[in-house]
């Protein structure tokens, strides 16, 4: 696949995704008696990536979930992976990386800030 076309199939996806994660949210703290996390995409990325892995899909593409750990504190977390590139839709903007080097929208990577 390749990366400019994959780069917008993902940003639309997670625009879609902006939309529904209050949703989300919203069903959790009920059904757990909890508060709304600060930070919206919070505890949504294997619902998330297996949507973005279902409309890449749609593209007529082959894509998967990936389940890991990441990070110095090994911190669960889930992933598309769609032929060389790796997607995470939680990224403020979608990063695509291999595993040498990283692309992405923006400057500089990070987990989302998106705030209620």
């Amino acid at each position: 696949m390749e990366r400019d076309s994959l780069i917008t199939i993902a940003s639309g996806a997670r625009s879609f995704l902006k939309t529904v994660w209050p949703e989300w949210q919203l069903e959790s703290a009920r059904r757990h008696g909890s508060a709304l996390p600060e930070i919206l995409s919070s505890s949504t990325c294997g619902r998330s990536s297996t949507f973005v892995q279902e409309v890449i899909a749609e593209f007529g593409f082959a894509a998967e979930v990936i389940h890991g750990r990441f990070g110095p504190s090994e911190d669960r977390h889930a992933w598309v992976a769609c032929g060389p590139w790796l997607i995470d839709s939680l990224a403020e903007l979608p990063v695509l990386a291999t595993r040498h080097y990283a692309v992405c929208l923006s400057s500089v990577p990070r987990l989302s800030s998106d705030k209620p």
